[in-house]
């Protein structure tokens, strides 16, 4: 309810509270199905000097970030049909800005989707029509790295996985490269099992950017 403006510490009483509670299923950051398909939206901050939202521009229908992360939840029971889903919209980042995500199914195969430009002119991918989807899959990703290829899991924060997308870029502008490193240092500890949902819990704590001494801005990560 707060990504929806509404101050989650006060009774709702005001009419347009409660309209906006209305769309909020509309508006979700994560979830996990009756299929067991889940799926969760990062923030990317793609662009140059300010981040662009991807706006892709075909004759495709039109949906937003967090209608796809709906419409997945509603009908995909596999990471296969979700990409199918993912594939068949033009995206439109909600908040003026940009995301990638993943999604993730019962059999334990997983997926990063993200959309990226594909002109080598536009180096900084400051066009957000020009983006098509790209799917890095937990089984076919020995592109992004040795540490990726050696193992059947997939971790994601905030940065694109797509090799060569911050190549002359400044290393502050991969946002998160930091607590993903970190969360293959964890996994790697135990070669990929989690023992239970504390475990879990653990893992997601020694992320979390409220206890890091830096001088990341974007301390209220979940």
């Amino acid at each position: 309810l707060q990504f929806l403006g509404i101050d989650v510490d006060q009774d709702m009483t005001g009419l347009m509270d409660k309209v906006i509670c209305l769309a909020a299923p509309y508006a979700p950051l994560d979830g996990i199905n009756d299929a067991g398909v889940s799926c969760g939206i990062y923030m990317t901050y793609q662009g140059g000097e300010e981040t662009v939202a991807t706006s892709q521009d075909t004759d495709k229908p039109d949906f937003t970030s967090t209608t796809l992360l709906r419409l997945i939840l509603d009908y995909a029971d596999s990471v296969e049909e979700a990409v199918e889903i993912a594939s068949s919209y033009d995206l439109h980042d909600s908040a003026n800005t940009s995301y990638h995500y993943m999604v993730a199914d019962a059999t334990g195969k997983s997926a990063i989707l993200e959309w990226t430009n594909d002109s080598a002119v536009d180096t900084t991918d400051n066009d957000g029509s020009q983006r098509t989807l790209k799917v890095v899959y937990n089984d076919q990703d020995s592109a992004i790295g040795e540490r990726e290829a050696a193992s059947n899991y997939q971790v994601v924060t905030n940065f694109v996985l797509q090799p060569g997308y911050y190549d002359g870029v400044p290393a502050e502008n991969k946002k998160g490269a930091d607590r993903y490193d970190r969360l293959y240092q964890e996994l790697q500890a135990t070669d990929g099992v989690v023992a239970d949902e504390q475990a879990a819990m653990d893992i997601l704590q020694a992320v979390g950017r409220r206890g890091w001494d830096n001088d990341d801005k974007n301390s209220c990560t979940v």
